[in-house]
């Protein structure tokens, strides 16, 4: 979870320093490859129609993981992308969704006013340094969040430590932040194919699957399609597209 997190925050920090904004984010726009990096797609896709509930009357799968503000249809910031990551996080290490509902309604609802379970009420085995950052990432109010994605990862390098000297105590065992074993494809076998963030998949065995099609290792910068025209600035916000 950790480097999964690191590359992903890193790469919103990137894009978000040249002013764009992701408005669709949920797991499946965080692919992980055989490798282990992680490329984020579908930035450049607009956000209008996104969150409407389609005529099967389904809750859209993004919606489980927009911002209050994205409802609420104010512009998108950095902070609202990490709120989505956050909502990410939850799953990973609850394998539930922070705010859930049997309508589009009432998921909103819940968004908008509900306050989600602490994760360390659902699962004992995190720490609770862990479920306190999930909570911070999914605060109503953007400013109580982190206010870049680099904050987020600073902070959960130091759950790392807090969680590996619990289980040396043998008190909190360091699940979810200790990186899994690459599995390098030999010649006889061929590796799987990418697949997104699974929440319940990371939880449950911290395996990342694999790709058919090996790659470099990439930077951030080489994950995400930008527009180096965009001013920079301290909380750059994307404009409504309503």
């Amino acid at each position: 979870m950790l480097d999964i997190s690191r590359q992903v925050c890193l790469g919103l920090d990137h894009a978000h320093s040249h002013g764009v904004m992701h408005h669709s984010f949920e797991p499946a726009k965080a692919m992980v490859q055989w490798d282990g990096t992680v490329k984020i797609l579908g930035f450049g896709i607009s956000q209008m129609g996104l969150l409407d509930p389609p005529a099967s009357g389904k809750v859209p799968s993004i919606l489980y993981y927009a911002a209050p503000e994205q409802l609420g249809g104010e512009a998108l910031d950095a902070r609202s992308n990490l709120y989505s990551w956050g909502a990410i996080l939850y799953e990973m290490v609850t394998d539930q969704k922070a705010f859930a509902g049997e309508s589009s309604e009432i998921v909103r609802q819940q968004i908008l006013a509900g306050n989600p379970v602490p994760p360390a009420e659902l699962n004992r085995k995190i720490h609770p340094a862990v479920s306190d950052l999930i909570m911070k990432a999914l605060s109503k109010n953007r400013d109580e969040r982190f206010q870049n994605g680099q904050l987020l990862v600073t902070e959960l390098e130091k759950c790392k430590q807090a969680s590996m000297q619990a289980a040396k105590k043998g008190t909190v065992p360091p699940q979810g932040l200790i990186a899994p074993k690459k599995v390098t494809p030999t010649p006889k076998t061929s590796a799987p194919p990418a697949t997104a963030v699974s929440p319940g998949k990371v939880a449950a065995s911290q395996q990342f699957l694999h790709n058919r099609h090996p790659s470099r290792r990439a930077s951030p910068r080489q994950f995400l399609r930008l527009n180096p025209h965009r001013q920079r600035n301290k909380y750059p916000q994307a404009p409504n597209r309503h």
